[in-house]
């Protein structure tokens, strides 16, 4: 008897899967939900923290965050709130997200690309940068994200359900191919094998996406603590069953909606018998996307689609191919890596704790301010009104029934200084583990004016996130890439790119995309951005102007005045000595040339001969005969010029110039006299 084979499937609720793919991703979402379960509730903590609900905690029974108000003992407690979490939140934002991320990119290839070609390229990514992805706002979604939850992510994606359609165009390995000639070629070598024509699919203009995800849109493999190890990775996201069923037509029939409570994990809170938060999204299911990296059984690796029990779509390439190598076409941004997890801290996180102390420590002042502060009146059972007549408007009143005793009160321990140091400390705690400055927070540091010091502990606060800077430029380079790439799959011959043009116009011009390099570089900037607001300008301004007076060479007034309208310091305007160098160094070009320059009662003879003698110097090195006529030239300048400068002496009463001669102090470094047998009157002749 033959054996029977059972295929492979699993359980799912009533039903059974028996696509042993299938299976294997679905094995693999739920291990890694399960793994990402034991972080969710610190990142529902800092999403309320940001929102103002602070007073809450986490109910490991219902898995959300629940109101303090549902304890009893805490319903009649005071529960004041002072939100400084979000301004040290958003000071954190605003240092990252200060710079300018796009970065320039650089070609090369065997035929040198044109100058004109590499132009249209910048102009290219300049116009997908701005109009088609934005890449501003995605990423400055994704910082936000960074600096919520520590971790954050950017897919780049080819969106091809957007735009005008462009026709029905055939399908060639999983891609529409999108120039004119190439699909007529196509559809010609296949014309006699009605068989073999590839299939024809209606084509919109598409565009090129960038998303921002969250930690929720994220499941990496357990256990695997840097992306660069992973070997698959599956991301979330919920969408609408009608842009679905435009995507996969066949695979969605009788698909229904999934219960989503929200896009972004859940923000339900509870307060007195009333629920807060997001309400359910409907009409979207859960799509879920496997990537799986290059390895023996999928050498270009695999992208798996799927949605609940069901295969959407798949192929065996991943999307992206950059240097050589299939890529996912995601970049990941962590603020604070932990060793041993892929998660990492975020800013918001660490400062849930010194902002819930202050929290309590400002109720409970205000609570023994209430209690202890105010007098109290104790009476017998039916005196109220005879008292509040003859004392007027009282404090607490407390009725002490007919045959009790009257309580004995305590003065305990009223608010005072201890209370409030308490909570400056839980401030000072907040300024530690923000990493930040009274600078940084826009706050002068008590006995600290100048510029240069204010700027010294500005750069000191922007060293902590100078890696997550680098960090997050290193990953919009990558990005930068996969969309080179898009924009050379999808964009086709005749891509129409609009870009900011000369006097404010607007410059439109026809781009082909398929002629974009394999190869090509992206360069990144580097360190930290350095201060640029107004108030440090001014300061600047002012600094230069002091330095300038304390040096023995102020600044012209106007040139102070003139800085601070414009708001950043104006060119140093030049000085004389400057001037004088310049002009004798055109004297120089002059007589390379044959032409002697005339000398002139407003020239500095000694600055010239300086000038004029270093070009003798390196005119002497080169046996050349022209050029010994030139040097022959130079020396009749030279001697001019000391003449010159003798004959202003004598006109000024100053000491003879004379008396320089054999003072080799005076000479420049490499610069030596006259040749020996020239003599002269010249000040620097030995």
């Amino acid at each position: 008897m033959s054996s029977i084979e059972i295929p492979s499937y699993r359980e799912l609720g009533n039903g059974r899967v028996a696509d042993p793919k299938l299976a294997r991703w679905l094995d693999r979402r739920d291990a890694a939900r399960r793994h990402r379960k034991l972080y969710e509730p610190d990142w529902r903590m800092c999403q309320y923290y940001l929102a103002g609900k602070q007073w809450i905690g986490w109910s490991e029974q219902l898995h959300r965050v629940v109101a303090a108000t549902n304890d009893p003992k805490e319903r009649e407690r005071e529960h004041y709130l002072a939100n400084v979490l979000t301004q040290y939140v958003a000071t954190i934002l605003g240092k990252l997200y200060t710079d300018d991320f796009r970065p320039e990119i650089t070609f090369r290839r065997d035929d040198k690309l044109s100058d004109e070609y590499a132009t249209q390229c910048r102009n290219a990514l300049r116009y997908a940068w701005d109009e088609e992805i934005p890449a501003r706002e995605v990423l400055l979604d994704a910082i936000l994200r960074l600096v919520t939850f520590g971790t954050a992510g950017v897919r780049c994606r080819y969106d091809s359900t957007v735009g005008p359609v462009l026709g029905e165009l055939p399908v060639v390995d999983g891609k529409p191919e999108l120039d004119p000639e190439k699909a007529r070629a196509v559809m010609a070598d296949n014309y006699e094998n009605p068989s073999d024509r590839p299939r024809l699919q209606a084509v919109r203009e598409g565009r090129i996406c960038w998303e921002a995800l969250s930690p929720d849109n994220i499941l990496p493999p357990p256990g695997v603590d840097n992306e660069r190890n992973f070997p698959w990775l599956i991301v979330e996201r919920p969408v609408s069953i009608t842009e679905l069923k435009g995507l996969y037509p066949e695979a969605v029939e009788g698909l229904t909606e999934d219960d989503l409570e929200t896009t972004s994990g859940g923000m339900h809170l509870r307060e007195g018998g009333e629920e807060f938060g997001n309400t359910k999204l409907k009409g979207h299911v859960m799509v879920y996307t496997g990537y799986e990296r290059p390895c023996p059984d999928y050498p270009e690796g695999e992208v798996f689609v799927f949605a609940r029990d069901r295969k959407l779509d798949q192929r065996d390439e991943l999307p992206y191919q950059v240097g050589g190598e299939r890529k996912m076409g995601i970049a990941f941004f962590h603020y604070h890596r932990i060793p041993g997890r892929f998660w990492g801290l975020g800013p918001t996180q660490q400062g849930i704790g010194p902002q819930r102390n202050r929290n309590r420590s400002r109720s409970q002042y205000i609570e023994l301010k209430d209690r202890l502060g105010l007098g109290r009146v104790y009476a017998r059972t039916g005196t109220i009104n005879i008292l509040r007549e003859s004392l007027g408007r009282l404090g607490e009143v407390i009725e002490i029934p007919h045959g009790h005793d009257f309580p004995q009160e305590t003065t305990g321990t009223g608010p005072g200084p201890w209370i409030e140091a308490d909570i400056h400390m839980s401030d000072e705690d907040m300024d530690r583990v923000m990493g930040l400055r009274e600078v940084s927070l826009g706050q002068a540091p008590a006995g600290v004016s100048a510029y240069s010091a204010m700027a010294l502990l500005k750069e000191e606060d922007d060293r902590r996130v100078g890696p997550i800077l680098m960090m997050i430029r290193s990953g919009v380079a990558d990005l930068v890439k996969f969309t080179m790439y898009s924009m050379r799959e999808y964009w086709g011959p005749q891509k129409q790119i609009m870009v900011a043009g000369d006097e404010g116009l607007v410059a439109a011009h026809l781009f082909n995309a398929t002629e974009i390099p394999m190869e090509f570089l992206v360069e990144v900037g580097e360190g930290p951005p350095i201060p640029r607001s107004a108030a440090a300008e001014a300061q600047k301004i002012s600094d230069i102007f002091d330095r300038s007076i304390q040096s023995g060479q102020p600044l012209p007034i106007d040139w102070y005045v003139d800085s601070l309208e414009q708001g950043k310091p104006l060119p140093l305007p030049k000085r004389e000595q400057s001037v004088q160098r310049e002009k004798a160094e055109l004297e120089n070009m002059l007589m390379m040339r044959g032409q002697m320059p005339q000398i002139h009662m407003y020239d500095d003879d000694m600055v010239h001969m300086q000038v004029h003698r270093a070009m003798q110097s390196a005119i002497a090195i080169l046996p050349d005969q022209a050029l010994q006529q030139v040097n022959m030239m130079i020396e009749q300048h030279v001697q001019a010029h000391a003449m010159a400068g003798q004959q202003k002496q004598a006109t000024s009463g100053l000491p003879d110039m004379q008396g320089a001669r054999g003072q080799e102090a005076q000479l420049p470094p490499g610069v030596p006299g006259p040749a020996e047998g020239q003599g002269g009157d010249d000040p620097f002749a030995p």
